[in-house]
């Protein structure tokens, strides 16, 4: 229904065109002000403005978003069915939720089975399983030919923050939260920020202001659950023990392993090769749980991922997990 690629690409163009830059596999770091913006190559940058777009802000500290955004993952598969739907785009009203969208040749997009990052009540591969399961009963589905899994934020107020970071810091804007909308709100967001670094009125500026200055008893109802709900999964995380050793590890299985005294995590690759990793999350300090579908450390806290290797995957973490050495 939309081409997400061919709706930027143009974009990326206009910005060239107009004597914009563009740098790919730069990462940013840190943002304490517009004038001091630290590249992962020890680099520093300055600007007059600075828009975090980065999907989970990086420099979350600046004003504690880390504690006002709720972080959850689902799952996407496209099959063949030999009972294809109406051309369009569907969602269930009953739960578990499961989204449906027609793609050519017969082939169906269905999608769900959602959960907060890193605390899945089963493996993770159950929830590709289960559509698959629901795409068998009612579609007729035949074969899946790709399977793929997304992250998304959502705000206390399921309203996004797109605007000044907070009002200590004018210059730094940010567009996060979306909800599951990220091709409108991103769109919206393109609006509201241009115009605000633009000095020029904006009829949405105020809707999504991050720093909105009231929050209802239900959005600090959110808050205070969300935060405690965090103390509780670093407590638990930190107290799980390793289940097996690295001789236990199966080819491309991974856990906690106990390895000379210490909790590590450790994945076996396909060729035998066994990749061992410090699980204390780079961001807050939380444990990380196995991801067995992704191959890939996640973070019950607020939500990063870390490759089988410690490379950060997802935000708010910046920094990869430290590697040791197995020795094998």
């Amino acid at each position: 229904q939309f081409h997400p690629v061919k709706f930027l690409v143009p974009l990326l163009d206009e910005i060239i065109a107009g004597g914009g830059e563009i740098y790919e596999q730069t990462r940013a770091i840190t943002c304490k002000d517009a004038n001091e913006i630290e590249m992962e190559n020890g680099t520093v940058l300055s600007a007059e403005k600075v828009v975090i777009a980065s999907h989970f802000p990086f420099n979350d500290f600046n004003g504690f978003y880390f504690a006002k955004l709720a972080i959850n993952r689902s799952y996407g598969i496209a099959a063949e069915v030999t009972k294809p739907i109406s051309d369009g785009m569907y969602i269930s009203a009953e739960k578990p939720t499961r989204s449906l969208r027609s793609l050519p040749d017969g082939v169906l997009l269905i999608g769900g089975d959602g959960h907060p990052t890193g605390k899945s009540s089963v493996d993770t591969q159950t929830h590709y399983e289960n559509l698959a399961a629901f795409g068998q009963e009612h579609f007729g589905l035949t074969d899946i030919l790709h399977h793929w899994s997304a992250q998304d934020m959502t705000t206390l107020d399921k309203m996004p923050y797109i605007g000044e970071m907070t009002k200590r810091t004018p210059n730094i804007l940010v567009a996060t939260g979306f909800n599951k909308w990220g091709m409108a709100a991103g769109a919206i967001a393109g609006k509201v920020l241009s115009d605000a670094i633009l000095e020029n009125e904006n009829p949405y500026a105020r809707l999504f202001d991050p720093t909105r200055p009231k929050l209802k008893l239900k959005d600090m109802q959110q808050f205070t659950k969300k935060n405690l709900a965090v103390g509780k999964d670093l407590l638990v995380s930190k107290a799980k023990r390793p289940d097996k050793t690295p001789e236990e590890l199966a080819v491309d299985e991974g856990g906690l392993l106990s390895f000379n005294g210490q909790k590590l995590g450790g994945y076996r690759d396909k060729k035998g090769k066994l990749h061992l990793v410090k699980t204390t999350c780079t961001h807050l300090g939380c444990g990380l749980n196995w991801n067995d579908a992704e191959r890939s450390w996640d973070c019950p806290c607020h939500g990063s991922r870390f490759s089988y290797e410690g490379a950060v995957l997802n935000g708010p973490a910046v920094k990869p997990l430290e590697r040791v050495e197995s020795g094998e």
